[in-house]
């Protein structure tokens, strides 16, 4: 009978297994797994929530994507009427901020300066309109002095009409 005790490596080395079925394992791997355990485990599906959650993020940004477009569209016409009305071009920035107006319907701004636009153009029916249509909406102070003073304008020249 041998009573020579084993060193920590020997015992260590004979007690190598798979830790998932207890089959020697894969050489050459710090995790002491099976080549077959080791296949399985790395050939696991992805969660579902995974999927899921790239299913929802592709659906926001096709929609981002197909948004932007028109979205783009109206802040172009916006500006191109900023600048007709800087050039005196009342009839072209109307035309513009109709534009921008029909892609931003709930923008006080876009309908205030299509208002002012229209206003400048003599087109009072369709100040009116937008005027009407931005009562009571919060706005700078510098707009609503503008925008009030139109209509202002606007009311003297029809009482005097009459």
């Amino acid at each position: 009978m041998d009573t020579t005790l084993a060193t920590t490596a020997e015992a260590a080395s004979a007690v190598r297994t798979c830790g998932s079925c207890g089959r020697p394992p894969q050489p050459g791997f710090a995790v002491l797994l099976c080549a077959s355990c080791r296949t399985a485990k790395a050939a696991r599906p992805f969660p579902r929530w995974i999927h899921a959650g790239s299913v929802f993020v592709a659906g926001v940004v096709l929609i981002a994507v197909v948004r932007f477009p028109a979205a783009l569209s109206g802040a172009i016409a916006f500006e191109r009427g900023q600048r007709a009305e800087a050039r005196g071009s009342f009839d072209v920035a109307l035309a513009e901020y109709s534009k921008a107006a029909d892609r931003f319907p709930d923008s006080t701004l876009v309908i205030a300066r299509k208002g002012l636009a229209a206003y400048h153009s003599r087109q009072y029916a369709i100040a009116a309109q937008a005027f009407d249509k931005i009562a009571g909406q919060n706005a700078s102070e510098g707009l609503a002095r503008e925008v009030n003073g139109a209509i202002l304008e606007m009311r003297r020249e029809s009482s005097a009409k009459r």
